[in-house]
């Protein structure tokens, strides 16, 4: 299915506003437009998910997706998730059962891969080595938080060094704003989070 501009501002709003996305508007409207723009989108895995927010959006692409989370139970109103195969797990995505339960659920193929789970190097890092070969060719994998900034660094968030080890086997994209924010009544500055890397497959 393809979305209108004016579609894809309208599910922006709704991540941001009910799900309190922990994404930069910029940057995630920058996503949608790159799953809009594919063919064929129907297996989506998403690493991370905090309140939900990216899960919301990416939902409208898939007819199946699988969400995993280190929250036992997912924190997000499940309602708008009923028009696809949706699963939520909770657990750690290195667990090699969660792994197999993942490949099970969505056929052994993915279309889109979104990490934004474990924000360490190792961690990250991890998830891209054990998931990417679930992604078909001409799929893609999202990267959140691979901006470098003190910020980053002091939350533990070192993500920019796995984006620029794995960047370099793959044609890419970078979705970066570094403008200001207004967000839930506060300026935020872009410069200090956020980032969204996509490799192309």
């Amino acid at each position: 299915m393809r979305y209108t501009e004016e579609v894809l501002q309208e599910i922006w709003v709704t991540c941001r506003d009910k799900y309190i996305i922990q994404q930069k508007q910029n940057e995630w409207l920058c996503v949608l437009r790159t799953i809009n723009g594919m063919d064929n989108v129907k297996n989506i895995l998403e690493i991370g998910a905090f309140d939900g927010g990216s899960s919301y959006g990416l939902k409208h692409f898939a007819e199946n997706m699988v969400t995993i989370d280190f929250i036992p139970q997912c924190r997000f109103d499940l309602v708008p998730f009923q028009s696809i195969n949706y699963n939520y797990i909770g657990g750690n995505s290195h667990d090699p059962y969660i792994r197999q339960q993942v490949s099970d659920l969505l056929g052994g193929t993915v279309d889109v891969l979104m990490i934004d789970g474990d924000h360490t190097y190792a961690g990250s890092l991890q998830d891209y080595h054990e998931y990417k070969h679930l992604v078909r060719k001409g799929g893609i994998i999202i990267f959140h938080d691979i901006l470098d900034t003190e910020s980053h660094r002091e939350q533990g968030c070192f993500v920019h060094d796995t984006w620029a080890e794995v960047k370099e086997f793959h044609e890419h994209k970078e979705c970066i704003d570094l403008g200001q924010e207004f967000r839930h009544n506060t300026w935020y500055s872009n410069t200090v989070w956020g980032g969204v890397g996509i490799l192309f497959m």
